[in-house]
């Protein structure tokens, strides 16, 4: 995270014998104010990638109840 937006970047190498082959992947993505940026998390795990972007608290809906007579 860095200026508003989340970059994720990958790099994948092969090796078949002498033949090698790499790809790299990068993007950015903006990222809205409502995130709390100091709690961004990632985690890959079986081949996908999961990031989670907490809102903050004054970003969350609330809820009002309201009494009818």
């Amino acid at each position: 995270m860095a200026d508003g937006y989340l970059t994720i970047t990958a790099e994948k190498k092969t090796k078949d014998g002498e033949r090698e082959e790499s790809f790299s992947l990068n993007r950015s993505v903006a990222v809205s104010d409502t995130v709390q940026t100091e709690k961004v998390a990632a985690i890959y795990e079986n081949g996908v990638l999961t990031v989670t972007l907490p809102k903050k608290e004054e970003a969350k809906p609330r809820k009002i109840n309201v009494t009818v007579n």
